[in-house]
């Protein structure tokens, strides 16, 4: 087993992290596609919102729900005439869009992700780590990194179906053994859960190491793979370790953030509440409350994507650092 010092990990990736703020762009990049950043809101607040509203909502005027019915049958049978190749044709183009989309996106993703890996091996070495020094390096690697996002889908996508293909087989074939059958089907949907647990972790493990191989060694992406895969069974419990740190670390940052978001969010919230309850209803107070928890909102937005691309930089940087270990261990055999 590789022996790994983790603290000077943590220790030197915060200092690379702090040092080069120009890697926060491609951490910003890189970090939009890693999760969501997006908040959940109680349908308490609609709730209470209605329960001030429902009074003058029984009030409005049977003619104006009658104009609303008019103006909905209306609006209905204009739909109705627009013909088949129009909605066919609106169709492709939105369909169109989400590719184009997508292909964008993904070629910024393998370009930040490329860039950014190669900015922090940069400032590994004492070089200096900006958009210059790192962007040309990083658009020589979008092709190769695509074409390794394209070999994981399909593994991925073997890994999920063939065990279950197996089982379902299996499953059939014993069909005609009532007891038997539900034993394997318990034992084969067990089996199933470990190998798709396991592979998953192997895989996520092993293409960390493949991406570093393609930017940092300049393999191929079959040869990276290949050595990735070997790299990640053979170091699996150190790398393990590594992943837990950086899940619970990030655990960490998400919970804090949630935390002081909420916190920010109640002053105006509460005011607004408070509003409402001392006006009976709509309170001209209400608007500029509406204002403050907009722009609060943006601060927040703002905020909160700072720190996920600064904590993307941060565990990027600690697989870098233990990919190099483990690079050093290899080559010191």
């Amino acid at each position: 087993m590789a022996n790994i010092n983790y603290g000077e990990i943590l220790k030197k990736s915060w200092t690379i992290t702090w040092k080069n703020k120009w890697l926060w762009l491609y951490g910003l990049i890189v970090g939009s596609s890693a999760g969501s950043a997006g908040f959940r809101y109680s349908s308490d607040f609609s709730k209470f919102f209605k329960n001030f509203q429902d009074k003058n909502l029984q009030e409005i005027p049977e003619k104006a729900q009658a104009v609303l019915g008019t103006q909905t049958t209306i609006f209905t049978q204009w739909l109705s005439q627009i013909p088949g190749f129009i909605w066919l044709i609106l169709g492709l183009s939105f369909l169109s869009i989400i590719i184009v989309y997508s292909l964008i996106n993904w070629i910024l993703q393998s370009w930040a992700t490329a860039g950014l890996i190669t900015g922090i091996n940069l400032a590994q070495n004492n070089k200096p780590a900006t958009l210059k020094s790192t962007s040309p390096p990083a658009l020589s690697k979008i092709k190769p990194l695509i074409l390794l996002t394209l070999i994981y889908m399909l593994i991925s996508l073997g890994l999920l179906l063939l065990p279950a293909l197996i089982v379902g087989i299996i499953f059939a074939v014993l069909s005609f053994i009532p007891v038997v059958n539900f034993i394997w089907l318990f034992i084969g949907g067990l089996a199933c859960l470990v190998t798709w647990i396991g592979g998953f972790i192997l895989l996520g493990i092993s293409s960390i190491f493949a991406q570093r191989l393609i930017i940092l060694q300049n393999f191929s992406p079959e040869k990276a793979f290949k050595t990735g895969w070997q790299m990640a069974r053979k170091h699996f419990f150190p790398s393990a370790i590594m992943g837990l740190i950086n899940s619970t670390l990030g655990c960490v940052v998400s919970c804090l953030s949630t935390i002081v978001i909420l916190a920010l969010l109640g002053i105006p919230i509460g005011i607004g509440i408070v509003s409402l309850i001392i006006g009976k209803g709509f309170s001209p107070l209400v608007i500029p409350v509406v204002l403050v928890i907009l722009l609060f909102m943006m601060v927040i937005i703002y905020i909160f994507s700072l720190v996920n691309a600064i904590f993307t930089v941060f565990k990027t940087s600690n697989w870098n650092l233990f990919f190099t270990q483990i690079i050093s261990e290899e080559l010191s055999k």
